[in-house]
């Protein structure tokens, strides 16, 4: 069964309800089995009303499964754990980020089965927004990253392009050949600040939010509030 994966790290802009709508707009467009898991820090405030199994939270209201993020890594290095090598036995992982909102059918997309990323919309390189994630196909940027995270995270919070952040990962670390969404599905996965401000493109089935301004702040935009809920 395909897995279905974000992170929700507490102190930022994101908050439960961007789980909720991604996970409905997910169940929406996604025509196909598969499980939605949530990695996060906050599970001792959401605890109340949820099955627990085996170290692992089910919301039986939303269908959505909570696991803990394990190492206490600040802001956007939380989504190293998208790597942890003991998701692996969720089978192939689909991860999509928080700050994007789905407004058409994706099971093309989350039905590829190699390994895929986003291309970084400015710059052309990897970048793990969108991330189709075969079990160990990148067990190496774990492997990497875990052996000393202080000095990646202080090399990546310098912002030098590329490696804005947690996107040093797969532009420093050498993680093999890579296929991008944007060349696999052409149109398909789109940028809120350079595809959308006419409108939405008729191709487009996820749109990426990435810098400012974020989702929640964009409602009154007719697209955004048909489709970000």
């Amino acid at each position: 069964m395909l897995s279905i994966l974000c992170v929700l790290r507490s102190g930022g802009v994101f908050d439960r309800e961007y789980v909720y709508r991604l996970h409905n707009s997910v169940k929406r467009n996604l025509k196909i089995e598969h499980r939605f898991i949530c990695l996060t820090d906050g599970l001792s405030d959401i605890k109340h009303g949820l099955k627990y199994n085996s170290a692992t939270y089910f919301d039986p209201d939303y269908n959505i499964q909570w696991e803990p993020l394990l190492n206490g890594w600040p802001g956007w290095w939380s989504k190293a754990e998208i790597f942890r090598p003991d998701l692996e036995k969720y089978g192939r992982v689909f991860y999509i980020d928080l700050s994007a909102v789905i407004v058409g059918d994706i099971t093309e997309m989350a039905s590829y089965e190699g390994l895929a990323v986003n291309k970084d919309f400015h710059l052309g390189c990897p970048s793990q927004s969108v991330l189709s994630l075969p079990p160990g196909a990148l067990r190496v940027v774990w492997d990497t990253f875990k052996a000393d995270p202080e000095k990646w995270m202080a090399e990546g919070d310098k912002c030098n392009a590329p490696n804005f952040g947690d996107q040093i990962l797969l532009n420093e670390i050498d993680i093999g050949e890579i296929a991008y969404f944007q060349d696999l599905f052409p149109g398909q996965l789109v940028s809120a600040r350079r595809h959308c401000q006419s409108g939405l493109p008729d191709n487009a089935r996820i749109v990426k939010f990435h810098g400012q301004p974020k989702p929640h702040t964009q409602d009154s935009i007719d697209w955004v509030s048909k489709h970000w809920k």
